[in-house]
């Protein structure tokens, strides 16, 4: 690994999107299971991410969920509603 400090941040939809016929409600369900997670180095990237994802929704009412680890330690977690 890498010695920088980067944002690591997991993203969850709630219900889950459909892309190409397959429900996803978690970042990583979108990979192969070989496959790495996209690594961003800012929450900021994620949550676009995660609002790109808002275009495969099922449902008005969906929400996606950070849960973040920042460069200097702090976690926090955050809920928005998809637009």
């Amino acid at each position: 690994m890498f010695a920088i400090r980067i944002d690591r941040c997991s993203i969850r939809w709630d219900p889950p999107i459909e892309i190409a016929g397959a429900r996803v409600s978690r970042w990583h369900d979108r990979t192969f299971p070989i496959e790495f997670d996209t690594v961003y180095d800012r929450a900021q990237a994620y949550e676009g991410a995660a609002r790109l994802g808002c275009a495969f929704r099922t449902t008005h009412k969906t929400v996606f969920n950070l849960v973040c680890v920042h460069g200097d330690g702090l976690i926090d977690e955050s809920s928005f509603a998809c637009h």
